[in-house]
């Protein structure tokens, strides 16, 4: 019900009677996982058919761009995908689905434009029909609503901490050559023209410019006024203390997750249950980088070593039915959403195409593989004042992961990093992930205390030095400096003057 509270904009152009929805689209996809028991929290490393939602919040539709999207009961993203021409090209004469209550529709005679999934329909047995949900849809005025809508421009992304310093053996010739382009970012200050303007937001892809930005951009000799260079000394302060923070210039754009929407077709109306799809295991698609490239997918919040490095398969067919979007759309075959523990229900991935990086990942995630345990589910539970309220209250108390994600970073900016401490941020991910889902089922696994003993000889320590600028932590609330990943980033990243560029004339 807090989705009410989501900031959204009214979805003008959607029509109830356009939509339908489907099943959910799920396989098993075989892999080698690391199997946590929930009572003796033993880790086993197997190979097995990982269950995978493909479809876990996600839908489809015709035409209009990508976005998240609100309705009484309703939430997930919509993907562009053209369905209707699927239809055309391979499906003959047989244009008909089932609704997720039995119902035959025909997509073309019924002019459908959008396909919710079940995932997305969050009390559809409390309905009798998809007729009944849009009977009082209407008659209760409802409202589509969307929020976070793919933009026609995707700027480049700063990686952060919780990806670099799961990269525990990275050289310092590695660490010079990473903060290389941030250094020359923040070096370059009031000196470079097109990189203060940048930084100062004044550029024609911000949709919202200030009266100073728009000011800055008709008369850049602004740059010399005393208030102006008070801004950039505080824009200059910033940066440094959030590249010692992690926050660091990569090659990569923040994009929507999708799934093979292609395989979700074949399955729907082609009634395949493993379908080819158009991507291999160990491939992605995204039209925002070139065929063949190498990226690495990644997610926050990013705990466990969770570097999916992926090759970008880009070809005429893949552009025919993928390129309308900015997605990165997955493999039905791969275990990638497993390795980053993402949904498609408006998830996001840093995509990065970085060589570096690329190289220093796939030294670290040797030997890793996904990891895999049960959560428990929620209870069907009557409504009433003191349900909702010992909910609440469950939510307040025990649903906090702010605690477990810094007990991570403790673990792995302890010093060397081997198997005992991977095991004990493999069994604070299992907590962390009850702790996630706890307000809803009110459980959360005790470890054995041999287990709890070991994790606390990794997390009684104080948060690591570089929380002084990631956290705004004091020098007396962190360890002592050492050799991990990120306390010799931050310590590398200068703090120079700024110098005023000479080719701004002189501001009247």
């Amino acid at each position: 019900m807090s989705l009410n509270n989501s900031a959204t904009e009214v979805w003008e152009e959607f029509d109830i009677d356009k939509s339908i929805v489907v099943d959910d689209f799920e396989t098993l996809v075989d892999g080698e996982v690391d199997y946590i028991d929930d009572v003796t929290y033993e880790i086993t490393r197997k190979k097995m058919g990982v269950s995978i939602p493909h479809m876990d919040g996600c839908g489809i539709m015709l035409d209009e761009t990508t976005r998240m999207v609100r309705l009484p009961w309703i939430k997930g993203l919509l993907v562009t995908f053209p369905f209707d021409k699927f239809i055309q090209e391979k499906c003959g004469n047989n244009h008909t689905v089932i609704d997720i209550y039995g119902q035959e529709h025909d997509v073309i005679a019924e002019g459908i434009k959008y396909i919710f999934t079940k995932s997305q329909f969050k009390l559809a047995k409390y309905y009798k029909s998809w007729d009944d949900y849009k009977e009082k849809f209407k008659e209760n005025q409802c409202e589509a609503c969307y929020c976070n809508i793919e933009e026609p421009y995707i700027p480049k992304s700063r990686i952060n901490y919780q990806m670099l310093q799961t990269l525990s053996d990275m050289k310092d010739e590695e660490i010079e050559r990473l903060i290389k382009q941030t250094v020359e970012e923040v070096e370059s200050i009031g000196n470079d023209y097109q990189t203060t303007m940048r930084l100062l937001g004044a550029t024609e892809y911000n949709k919202n410019p200030s009266w100073f930005q728009e000011a800055l951009m008709i008369y850049p000799e602004l740059f010399r006024d005393p208030y102006c260079r008070d801004v950039l000394k505080q824009t200059k302060q910033s940066l440094v203390k959030q590249a010692k923070a992690g926050r660091l210039r990569v090659n990569g754009k923040y994009l929507f997750l999708s799934p093979d929407l292609y395989a979700f077709c074949e399955w729907l109306f082609l009634g395949e249950q493993n379908p080819k799809g158009l991507l291999e295991d160990g491939e992605v698609y995204t039209s925002e980088f070139k065929n063949g490239d190498e990226l690495a997918c990644l997610r926050s919040p990013h705990l466990y070593r969770e570097w999916a490095i992926k090759q970008n398969k880009r070809n005429e067919e893949l552009d025919r039915w993928f390129g309308m979007t900015k997605c990165v759309y997955t493999s039905c075959h791969d275990l990638i959403t497993r390795y980053v523990m993402a949904d498609v229900d408006g998830d996001k991935l840093l995509v990065v195409k970085d060589r570096l990086l690329t190289r220093i990942a796939k030294r670290n995630m040797t030997g890793i593989v996904p990891l895999a345990y049960n959560l428990k589910k929620a209870k069907a539970e009557q409504l009433s004042s003191n349900s909702m309220y010992q909910g609440m209250t469950h939510a307040y108390t025990g649903g906090n992961i702010g605690p477990i994600s810094n007990n991570i970073t403790k673990v792995w900016n302890s010093g060397e990093i081997g198997e005992e401490q991977l095991n004990v941020v493999k069994w604070l991910c299992f907590q962390n992930n009850a702790v996630i889902d706890y307000a809803k089922t009110l459980w959360l696994p005790e470890p054995p205390k041999k287990i709890s003993d070991t994790i606390k000889s990794y997390t009684k320590a104080k948060v690591p030095d570089f929380f002084i600028y990631a956290k705004d932590k004091e020098s007396h609330q962190v360890e002592s400096p050492n050799n991990s990943t990120m306390n010799r980033i931050a310590a590398s990243i200068p703090d120079p003057k700024i110098k005023f560029s000479k080719s701004i004339s002189k501001f009247d």
